[in-house]
């Protein structure tokens, strides 16, 4: 029986007996000669509506509700029925022409690719055409198209917004359309998991077209058909309650979506095409302020997967690099880029907005994602058809190692409301770690914190090194200084090098920026020289002519040892954490073991009398080349994602 039928029609009635009287007779004579079946939920109708069907239309299957249901959870409850290979959802409002059914199946049959499509919408009295495409709303669309009092900007805003440049004669592709008449197609819907139930009223239509285009398919606005539509705008007044469940969905599907305030960017949010037979891939970043070592595994990550999206709650353009290293053209973020103050450096000021933050990404129609997470964005949440891949930095460190220490940072008022927050982000923490479906950490040191935090199993992939861009100078350098390179934060604990070479009087460059740079040069004597954010070629020139790197930092991995060695240079790095995996004592470099100035002077005179052999410290380093990382990232990728879409988890 599933074969014979070609067309399901999904039909919701509140108290909608004088609109189906006109409907349901236009309706058949469009649909005749159509293999069909309608079905209709009575959404607790006050009127004759149920006895009325079922003594004039007892071909109509009629589920009645108990108590009121939303228009998604009703229309489910209709598709979860239907046998048809489209399914045609109406509103009870419309007046069929006797083409229109043909026509929109013809049109369906003739695009493969379209997964919904709508018709041409006529005004019932004057027969004007209602313009029911839009593009995908931010704050400034909205505000645009309801403002009574316009100036010709807005106009213009509102006008893209409506697609009012389209020909609504003909055809084209249409971001969303109100959902008085969608027709979609089974596997299309069957992929999405229907209509998202928690929309009561409104915005249902935007997130299903939305969640259906990052499926990979198509929306479509066809001209050729048409129907007659009662349009009314219960909406529009605050004095009726439509207009507050109208706000409470607008506020759902922002929250859902990210609190866009400017229009979007031309097909900004359309999904990136995937090679025909290949996954669907996303890759999702914490933020994109800086560019280190987190960045330039995003970098490989890109490479990997050239025709993935990436998502990141937080975007700032800068000193270039990012810009230079990664392909930030299409970057999506999340409302939290839109808040006060985010666009000079104060994002972080709003970390008690990141889990809703993260949990807005709507990933549906993904095949796999790929988190690259040192906090936050291992919580995405994704549907039980997508595969999520965590390559995790490091558990969320402000929560648990640092946690006392980030408490000291504050007076003692603020500590107290921090405790509660820091209290329940750590809930969330612990939480949000069970949704990776595998986790890759970036060291032993890692997988270790990993199990002890979230009684989660992980295997190790080191993060790889650009082995044929760092390169040791052919004469082996200058030799005439020691180098430190990090971001200027407290935990890299910097001012231990400046207050051991203060003492010393050796030689020291600083390599970086960050809030501790101020502090760190008042405490400076000559001898110590700040250079701040440098280009990568200037930072080959720094690695190629130091003596040795000083590496001060309890570090979860730390790529700057392996950039040093690249360049045959030694490292004195304290002896803790992901250090270990890549120094080795005596052979590459020498380990203090204790985060004080006289451990570290102690180490570099040791240092001062040994001697290191350039092409040994070089080949230690190439272990950790890209194209090792490329490949064994792959074959986790190939063998897991193997496992995942045979349930064998």
């Amino acid at each position: 029986m599933t074969d014979q039928v070609l067309l399901s029609i999904s039909l919701i009635s509140h108290s909608e007996l004088k609109h189906l009287k006109i409907l349901l007779p236009s309706l058949l004579e469009s649909i005749q000669g159509i293999s069909h079946e309608i079905l209709l939920v009575d959404n607790c109708s006050r009127d004759q509506t149920v006895d009325y069907l079922r003594q004039n239309y007892p071909q109509i299957k009629i589920a009645v509700n108990h108590r009121p249901r939303g228009y998604g959870a009703n229309h489910n409850s209709n598709l979860r029925r239907a046998l048809g290979k489209y399914l045609l959802v109406l509103n009870a409002d419309l007046k069929f022409e006797k083409e229109t059914a043909k026509g929109l199946l013809e049109f369906m049959e003739g695009r493969p690719e379209c997964g919904v499509s709508t018709c041409r919408l006529l005004n019932w009295h004057d027969r004007e055409v209602q313009h029911n495409c839009r593009t995908f709303p931010s704050l400034v669309d909205i505000w645009a198209r309801r403002f009574p009092l316009k100036n010709r900007r807005l106009h213009g805003i509102a006008d893209r917004h409506e697609m009012l440049g389209e020909d609504y004669k003909g055809d084209f592709e249409a971001d969303w359309f109100q959902g008085s008449l969608m027709m979609f197609r089974r596997r299309a819907l069957e992929q999405i998991g229907g209509f998202d139930e928690r929309f009561f009223l409104y915005f249902e239509d935007v997130d299903i077209c939305r969640r259906i285009a990052l499926s990979g398919w198509k929306v479509f606005y066809h001209g050729g058909a048409f129907v007659n539509h009662r349009f009314h705008r219960q909406s529009a007044s605050p004095l009726n309650r439509m207009f507050w469940v109208h706000l409470s969905s607008m506020a759902r599907y922002f929250n859902k979506y990210g609190w866009r305030f400017q229009p979007r960017l031309q097909d900004e949010s359309r999904p990136a095409p995937s090679a025909p037979g290949q996954p669907k891939v996303a890759i999702v970043h914490d933020y994109l302020t800086q560019y280190g070592g987190a960045e330039r595994v995003l970098a490989l990550l890109q490479k990997i997967f050239p025709q993935a999206d990436l998502y990141t709650l937080v975007c700032q353009r800068g000193d270039g690099l990012l810009e230079e290293h990664l392909d930030m053209a299409k970057a999506r973020t999340s409302f939290v880029q839109h808040l006060p103050g985010t666009e000079w450096g104060q994002f972080r000021e709003y970390f008690g907005f990141y889990p809703m933050a993260v949990e807005s990404f709507d990933f549906t129609g993904y095949d796999i994602l790929v988190s690259s997470s040192s906090a936050w964005v291992k919580g995405a949440i994704t549907d039980h058809r997508t595969w999520h891949l965590c390559y995790l930095y490091s558990p969320m460190r402000f929560v648990w190692d640092w946690y006392h220490q980030t408490l000291r940072e504050y007076p003692w008022i603020a500590r107290v409301f921090l405790k509660l927050m820091l209290s329940s982000i750590r809930r969330w923490d612990v939480m949000s770690a069970q949704r990776p479906d595998r986790i890759i950490a970036v060291s032993a040191e890692i997988q270790k914190r990993i199990f002890k935090y979230y009684r989660r199993e992980s295997i190790v992939l080191h993060p790889a090194v650009d082995t044929e861009f760092f390169l040791p100078q052919n004469d082996g350098g200058e030799n005439e200084y020691y180098l430190v390179v990090s971001r200027l934060k407290p935990y890299k604990r910097v001012d231990l090098a400046v207050k051991a070479f203060n003492l010393t009087g050796r030689i020291l460059v600083v390599v970086g920026d960050g809030s501790e740079m101020k502090r760190l040069k008042k405490m400076a004597l000559p001898n110590i020289r700040f250079v701040g954010k440098v280009s990568d070629r200037q930072l080959l020139d720094y690695y190629q002519n130091c003596r040795a790197l000083v590496f001060p930092t309890l570090e979860d991995f730390g790529l700057t040892p392996l950039e040093a060695q690249c360049c045959g240079k030694p490292v004195i790095a304290y002896g803790q954490g992901g250090a270990l995996e890549t120094v080795v004592e005596g052979e590459t470099g020498v380990f203090f073991y204790q985060q004080t100035v006289e451990s570290l002077i102690a180490a570099v005179n040791r240092f001062e009398e040994m001697s290191f052999d350039r092409d040994r410290i070089r080949g230690h380093a190439q272990q950790f080349n890209q194209n090792k990382f490329i490949s064994n990232l792959k074959q986790i990728v190939d063998q897991e994602y193997t496992k995942f879409r045979e349930g064998k988890r």
